[in-house]
């Protein structure tokens, strides 16, 4: 039977004393009248109001506060799937070289974008969380030296600051997971204009990138940026970007201002605390 149909059959002053009795106790409950627009609206926000009324309205607060270990990264962890990585797989997947700790994990947790952000970029991006402290190139490769190319180390000269000097932030890093599209080959002055100055991704610094790099690579087993390479905001001595990639033998850095076969434009949206 049909909605209208269904309705149609019904005395209306019954069904209109039944609609205002309804949104006076819900209002009287603390749910205001405008809160009712995002059903009208929104169609999924319709049909979860309609999974939960038609489920007998279950206490959903409690059903979260008995699952063991539930925290805000579920919803990042339903929607992303493999392509989240959570607090506790970061630290797992550097073996407790890293510590992030009850406090900044609860922080780190309760910074995750909400649902809509997340959704937005749930098929385009990788989720990870930054390290525990603001951390350098340097500091990377000496925590994991086999994972960085290690016959090509130009940047390792003193005049290279960008490789001790340029640090991760503290929050998450969400990567797009390849060069943004159309940004191969081309030289820097037309790649950088690829990824516009205030919109919601940015380009990445070295440290940064190469986290997100690492991280998602221990935790999935997943090279990303391979056989391209992405530049970041990081600079060189010559003034060139830095790119990074990763080739058979690990991650590697390069810096070129020309457009270069292979090498696109990283891009990321950076969630702080």
């Amino acid at each position: 039977m049909s909605i209208r149909k269904d309705v149609a059959h019904l005395d209306q002053t019954a069904v209109l004393d039944t609609a205002a009795k309804f949104f006076r106790v819900m209002k009287n409950a603390g749910v205001p009248f405008d809160a009712w627009k995002l059903p009208n609206q929104d169609k999924e926000a319709r049909k979860r109001l309609a999974a939960f009324m038609n489920a007998g309205c279950p206490d959903f607060v409690k059903q979260k506060q008995s699952l063991e270990g539930w925290d805000e990264s579920n919803l990042a962890e339903n929607i992303f799937g493999g392509r989240f990585v959570s607090v506790a797989e970061a630290a797992k997947a550097w073996k407790g070289k890293l510590k992030y700790g009850r406090r900044l994990s609860a922080r780190l947790n309760e910074a995750l974008p909400g649902a809509e952000a997340l959704r937005g970029i749930s098929g385009s991006h990788v989720l990870v969380p930054l390290p525990p402290r603001p951390m350098s190139l340097i500091e990377m490769r000496d925590l994991a030296p086999g994972m960085f190319r290690s016959d090509n180390c130009w940047y390792e000269d003193g005049g290279e600051k960008f490789f001790r000097n340029d640090r991760t932030g503290e929050g998450w890093i969400a990567l797009l997971e390849g060069p943004v599209s159309g940004s191969l080959d081309r030289p820097w002055d037309r790649q950088e204009k690829m990824v516009p100055a205030g919109g919601p991704d940015t380009i990445p610094n070295a440290p940064s990138f190469a986290w997100a790099l690492l991280t998602y690579l221990r935790a999935r087993n997943i090279r990303l940026f391979t056989p391209f390479y992405g530049r970041t905001s990081s600079v060189a001595s010559s003034n060139f970007p830095v790119g990074l990639g990763f080739d058979a033998d690990g991650l590697n850095l390069v810096s070129y201002w020309v457009g270069h076969p292979g090498v696109g434009v990283a891009s990321a949206r950076i969630v702080p605390l």
